[in-house]
């Protein structure tokens, strides 16, 4: 594996793929040292108007799903937000491009046979016999008309154990963050625009939680059994002891 350039070379190296992507939903990168949180960056960074990639090669106060603590450690991870206009934007399918261009970039880093699917709603696994290990996450979130994915992957080696993560070192593949986070930006201008046929399909080819075991949350009850299938744009179908149900994605978490 070659040396990942310096962090002064990183926004001019991604820029210059962005002339490369139809349809490039980011038209200028911002790179940070270090931020609380590449989210709140990208808000910050945001023109109103135009596309923004935030990267920060150090993030200290970093947050996942319903306000976790994020911890990216220190050049462990490479962690990025897009900042854009919530016109007419359904974070559902935010959720689902978002997961979708993180396994395909990831897929591209990792050796051929690495079986990367992803798990509603934000999450990109790999699976071994060992079971499935967390190598990315996404956050969505909808903030003063500004939509904002934020996207963290697990690049390089680093104490893991008890959290469930595996890193794109651990499974022998390229650490390189630019080129990481050029083939994130391509593929998320690609999902972006994909029809809801296509990613519906690409995900159940791909879904790590069909036929397992879950319990989920809504907003009236607590529901567990095996899970039928996944509409990640809108609904989880599962398998309980008094029939099959079928949960709206909305307004449904994981228990």
């Amino acid at each position: 594996m070659g040396a990942e350039p310096t962090l002064e070379q990183w926004a001019g190296l991604i820029e210059c793929s962005i002339g490369a992507c139809p349809g490039c939903i980011v038209d200028r990168v911002v790179v940070l040292a270090e931020t609380s949180s590449t989210q709140d960056a990208a808000l910050r960074a945001f023109d109103g108007l135009n596309g923004v990639a935030v990267i920060a090669q150090k993030q200290t106060g970093g947050r996942g799903q319903r306000g976790n603590r994020w911890d990216d450690g220190d050049g462990d991870t490479l962690a990025i937000s897009f900042a854009m206009r919530a016109d007419g934007l359904d974070p559902l399918r935010l959720a689902a491009a978002g997961g979708l261009a993180a396994m395909d970039a990831t897929h591209g880093a990792c050796p051929e046979r690495t079986a990367l699917l992803v798990k509603w709603p934000n999450d990109v696994v790999a699976r071994s016999a060992d079971g499935d290990r967390k190598l990315a996450g996404v956050l969505i979130e909808i903030r003063d008309g500004t939509a904002i994915i934020g996207i963290g992957i697990n690049t390089r080696a680093r104490a893991w154990d008890g959290l469930g993560g595996v890193s794109i070192e651990e499974l022998g593949g390229e650490t390189d963050r630019v080129m990481l986070a050029c083939a994130l930006i391509g593929r998320l201008s690609r999902w972006m625009v994909a029809d809801d046929r296509e990613i519906r399909e690409t995900w159940r080819s791909r879904d790590a939680m069909v036929g397992t075991q879950r319990v989920f949350v809504t907003n009236r009850e607590r529901v567990d059994g095996e899970v039928v299938g996944v509409d990640p744009l809108g609904s989880i179908r599962v398998r309980t002891d008094t029939g099959e149900r079928v949960l709206d994605a909305r307004v449904t978490r994981n228990g």
